[in-house]
């Protein structure tokens, strides 16, 4: 099944990018929520599942019903895209039902979402709230921020954005996620939402398993502005080509939910050790 997803001409509403159904995901679907004028609004609801909506650029509000009965509204933005400033995310509990309406000529989001079993509360993850860092060293530096920690009611998702300055590497050292040997790892698979700034750069990612992996992944892709890649194992390395910087929303979902638990291909850690 595809592990790469082309971008799309920009449709108002909702539009379905991967999910298990297209692709070897198991934990969670993704679509882009796009509302093309001022008032356009959309309404979803999750039956059982939970969901994050991630604001890429523009202003709204938000609508939301619990299956409790409760009733919140949210403001959503302003927000003029990832590479200027930060992120506003709503989290949608399972059986919410919600409205999205636009407050500008546009409005671009992000939906993720996932099975879920256990009852929660929607909450808002405010931009002051948010706080990357800068991590790795050389030409492998970049900045990410990860937008649902673990002490987030949150069942399923870790949701985050990374940012690499032109010509920089990151999920490097290629590191993996995919089988459970605690503490060091657990499995969790991964989706990648691309953007280049200017937008017609490229940047480059290889996904691939260690070399005695059954049915063993190994798959590299051209990546351009608003492309998708499904990683459901392996090691994910990407990078952008100079006078380019990329950006990526990443939600990892899985059984269990642990951030920082990965480990890193062995042929290249000495890289991570070296800090050079």
């Amino acid at each position: 099944m595809n592990l790469h997803f082309k971008a799309r001409s920009v449709e108002n509403g909702f539009s379905i990018v991967a999910s298990p159904q297209n692709s070897p995901l198991r934990w969670q679907s993704f679509g882009l929520l796009n509302l093309l004028g001022k008032g356009k609004s959309y309404e979803g609801n999750l039956g059982e599942e939970e969901a994050v909506l991630t604001l890429l650029s523009g202003q709204g509000t938000i609508e939301i019903q619990e299956r409790s009965g409760a009733t919140t509204r949210y403001e959503l933005g302003p927000r003029q895209d990832p590479f200027l400033d930060r992120a506003t995310l709503v989290y949608l509990p399972p059986g919410a039902a919600f409205k999205v309406t636009s407050a500008l000529s546009e409005f671009q989001s992000a939906l993720h979402r996932a099975p879920a079993s256990q009852e929660g509360a929607a909450f808002l993850i405010k931009p002051d709230k948010l706080t990357p860092i800068s991590t790795g060293v050389s030409n492998w530096r970049r900045d990410v921020c990860v937008c649902t920690p673990n002490e987030l009611p949150v069942q399923r998702f870790i949701i985050g954005e990374t940012i690499n300055p032109p010509g920089n590497w990151s999920s490097y050292p290629p590191h993996k996620h995919d089988e459970k040997n605690p503490p060091a790892e657990y499995p969790l698979e991964e989706i990648y939402y691309f953007l280049l700034n200017p937008g017609q750069g490229f940047g480059m990612m290889r996904v691939y398993d260690p070399p005695k992996r059954k049915n063993r992944l190994e798959e590299a892709f051209v990546i351009q502005n608003g492309d998708t890649v499904v990683i459901p194992h392996g090691y994910h390395p990407v990078v952008v080509a100079p006078g380019y910087q990329l950006y990526y929303l990443f939600a990892l979902a899985g059984k269990e939910r642990h951030h920082g638990t990965w480990i890193d291909d062995p042929a290249h850690q000495w890289v991570r050790e070296s800090r050079s």
